[in-house]
């Protein structure tokens, strides 16, 4: 007898284009093969264009942006929001998508609010701001599915002591915010949390589409 191996698919929402136009796309896909996966949604402000000081701050950056083709992924529009474009809310101007993959079965939660402050700033934030942080994604949630979310990852896998602590008194079902290895009860500042982890294992689609073996987005051969 061989055993069955089951795989989990989780989608990050991170901008408004992807939320809007990617999100009814992917369910369409999904829905035709009969694939069920958890989406997780951004709902506060797009600031993607505010990633870009990720040049200066994070090595290696650039190259990635560079494999992935950044502005064919993610357009340009979406590269400039929060600097030269106003920084629009996700949740308010993307709900119908939202609801829409929730009613065609998808399992969805709260990837936060502020993804690129959260992203590259948690290590700065103050327990309230996280606190803040977190309560305005959820609070957005709640408004656009009537119900309190019981899942949610961390932008970016950005997770520390105190996120966690927050995260804890909403006594999730369980939380992606790492990669690799199986499920785990996570351990900060000196305690251990008692809402599960589920790491992601699989690469995102920008790590895929830089792979080599890839050409423009296709497979060789």
């Amino acid at each position: 007898m061989t055993d069955l191996q089951r795989v989990a698919l989780k989608v990050d929402c991170d901008t408004l284009e992807g939320t809007r136009e990617g999100v009814p796309r992917l369910v369409e896909i999904l829905g035709a093969r009969g694939i069920v996966a958890t989406f997780y949604f951004t709902l506060g402000p797009d600031r993607s264009g505010v990633a870009i000081r990720r040049i200066f701050t994070r090595r290696g950056f650039l190259s990635k942006m560079i494999r992935s083709r950044a502005p064919a992924l993610y357009g340009w529009r979406t590269m400039l929001y929060g600097t030269l474009l106003p920084a629009p809310r996700i949740g308010a101007r993307g709900e119908e998508a939202l609801r829409g993959a929730s009613r065609a079965g998808h399992e969805t939660g709260v990837h936060g609010w502020d993804h690129v402050g959260w992203h590259d700033g948690l290590d700065r934030m103050s327990r309230e701001e996280v606190a803040r942080d977190s309560g305005a994604a959820h609070a957005e949630y709640l408004r656009i599915f009537g119900v309190p979310a019981r899942t949610s990852a961390a932008p970016g896998w950005t997770a520390g002591a105190r996120s966690l602590e927050v995260q804890e008194e909403r006594a999730l079902l369980f939380a992606s915010d790492t990669r690799g290895g199986a499920p785990f009860f996570p351990r900060a500042g000196g305690r251990t949390f008692r809402t599960l982890e589920v790491p992601t294992t699989l690469p995102t689609l920008d790590e895929t589409l830089a792979w080599p073996s890839l050409a423009g987005g296709r497979p060789r051969g």
